[in-house]
């Protein structure tokens, strides 16, 4: 039982949206406390308003993942940058009211669309209003005062953001690209096992196919993006073009499969003879086999050579193939039916093959 709670608690703590609360958290007290001290300390007249600006850029930047954490802390530098000396500029050309904010914002919103920043255009907006409000309710502070308050609250916030990510459980994006490939993985075993059923018309094997489908798309998008946060991570050690060609090959692989699943695979049983057929549910069955086994050396980050048993198995194919052919017995067949046929048949060669390149790159990424 106390081996249970255990196991439990461990997987409470190990839960990255529990870390990201604390990191939160962590980072939000710090900001208030550093923001309201560093507003007393020049003296400041809202030092209020700059402990709430702080916090809400250390709680806007904060990301599970290193990689986006520069990345919402680049977008919202840049954005406060631009915010803050539009709000300054239109500020002391057409004052604070409804109007004037109106197009200040309508203003921004375009120069920042023309440098090519729109990811930065809201906290650009809203930093904006917040120097154009406050300079309306405190007149005699100049509005470049608060435009130069603003950009600092939020240059103070983000390096707190940077901080505690760096402090408290650093997690690099990496590893979630990691994660993802080896559930791709295991994903398309599950529905390569279904795709080569012949039982096409059946609902259950087509919803599942569909459910893989759309489990196996989210799971490569959110590898792609997650590789882009990877890309600007300081601490990422691990080779981007590996990881690039591994998720390029889990695309190929899914493409295959896909192919599989929507042929005839009826009369491959009508055309096959006895040899041709038990060879080629031995390949099948090494080729599932194989997705296991690749998926299990990425999870656990191990250099092994796996593929003598695939690489064995698919050129006992070819040589059955080759024999099939030299009877001649495709002939009496037509020729839709053939096409199934050469188009399965060439479609296994290609995933033993995709299969065989994603273990050479794991085991090169992960060779001592």
């Amino acid at each position: 039982m106390a081996g249970r709670g255990s196991t439990l608690l461990t997987n409470i703590v190990d839960n990255v949206q529990f870390r990201l609360a604390v990191k939160g958290g962590v980072a939000a007290t710090l900001s208030l406390f550093l923001g309201i001290g560093f507003a007393q300390t020049l003296d400041r007249p809202d030092s209020l308003v700059s402990g709430l600006w702080t916090v809400l850029t250390a709680i806007v930047v904060i990301q599970a993942y290193l990689g986006g954490t520069y990345l919402a802390a680049w977008i919202r530098f840049l954005g406060t940058l631009v915010g803050c000396l539009m709000g300054g500029l239109f500020t002391v050309l057409f004052g604070a009211n409804a109007v004037s904010l109106g197009f200040s914002i309508f203003c921004t919103v375009i120069i920042c669309s023309a440098m090519q920043l729109k990811d930065s255009v809201r906290i650009a907006s809203l930093s904006v209003a917040v120097v154009m409000v406050l300079w309306g309710l405190r007149p005699e502070v100049s509005p470049w005062a608060f435009a130069l308050f603003r950009f600092l609250d939020s240059c103070l916030g983000i390096l707190v953001a940077v901080v505690v990510m760096h402090t408290l459980w650093p997690t690099q994006a990496t590893r979630k690209v990691r994660l993802n490939i080896v559930s791709a993985l295991d994903k398309l075993r599950e529905f390569f096992r279904v795709a080569i059923t012949s039982d096409a018309g059946h609902d259950t094997r087509k919803k599942l196919c569909e459910r893989y489908m759309r489990e196996i798309v989210e799971l490569i998008r959110q590898s792609h993006d997650f590789l882009e946060q990877s890309r600007i991570e300081i601490r990422t050690r691990s080779s981007m073009e590996d990881w690039t060609f591994l998720i390029e090959h889990l695309e190929d692989i899914f493409e295959i499969v896909v192919e599989i699943k929507d042929l005839n695979k009826k009369v491959l049983g009508q055309l096959c003879d006895t040899e041709l057929l038990d060879c080629t549910m031995e390949t099948l069955a090494t080729i599932e086999e194989h997705f296991k086994k690749v998926s299990s050396s990425l999870d656990e980050r191990r250099s092994e050579e796996l593929k003598v048993e695939l690489v064995r198995s698919m050129e006992a194919l070819d040589s059955e193939l080759k024999r099939y052919r030299e009877t001649r017995l495709t002939k009496k067949y037509p020729i839709d039916e053939l096409e199934s046929f050469f188009v399965f048949y060439y479609g296994l060669r290609r995933l033993g093959n995709e299969l065989c390149q994603l273990e050479d790159r794991i085991e090169a990424l992960y060779r001592s």
